[in-house]
């Protein structure tokens, strides 16, 4: 026999039987305590200060004009040339100012609150040098993008390491440069 419905049983204004609303009556305590188990939400995404402050970098650098080479960053928390944190490029044996970029919109910016950053050269460098990066949600790889004063593009790939050195560069070659 197949099931049928029994309409005969609905009237207006009838709700679900006493029996199944005192089932749910538990409900709120119970996603109460699954939610203190658990623990409170999972924090918002930290900003690229945070993620790259103090650690080191190792980058391997590729140019529009064929020249790949590898380069070391350190991010220094709180920056002596920005007022939020500097990059130092052994190669460039420089410090670049840094500030991570805002999110949100253009009617309420939320300034050095994204994983996103910029960094550019001082005046006095000798070198016009800007980088344009995003640093990954643990901080432990980062992606960036430069460009310099010529008109030279870099792309970057970056992984974090405790500590960098450069590669040697052989006897009677040129060291690649920004």
């Amino acid at each position: 026999m197949l099931w049928q419905f029994d309409w005969s049983t609905i009237r207006a204004g009838h709700h679900l039987p006493k029996r199944r609303v005192r089932d749910w009556a538990g409900l709120p305590i119970a996603l109460l305590m699954v939610l203190a188990i658990l623990g409170p939400a999972a924090p918002a995404m930290a900003a690229c200060q945070d993620l790259l402050a103090d650690n080191t970098y190792r980058c391997r650098v590729k140019a529009d004009d064929a020249d790949n080479f590898v380069d070391c960053f350190s991010f220094v928390t709180p920056g002596a040339l920005s007022e939020d944190f500097d990059l130092f490029s052994l190669s460039l044996d420089g410090t670049l100012g840094c500030d991570c970029k805002s999110a949100g919109t253009f009617a309420a910016p939320r300034f050095g609150r994204a994983n996103a950053f910029h960094c550019v050269t001082p005046p006095d460098f000798g070198l016009g040098l800007a980088f344009e990066g995003r640093v990954n949600r643990r901080g432990r790889q980062l992606l960036a993008e430069a460009v310099n004063d010529t008109g030279t593009s870099f792309r970057l790939r970056c992984v974090r390491v405790s500590a960098c050195e450069l590669p040697a560069v052989p006897q009677g070659a040129a060291a690649p440069s920004w």
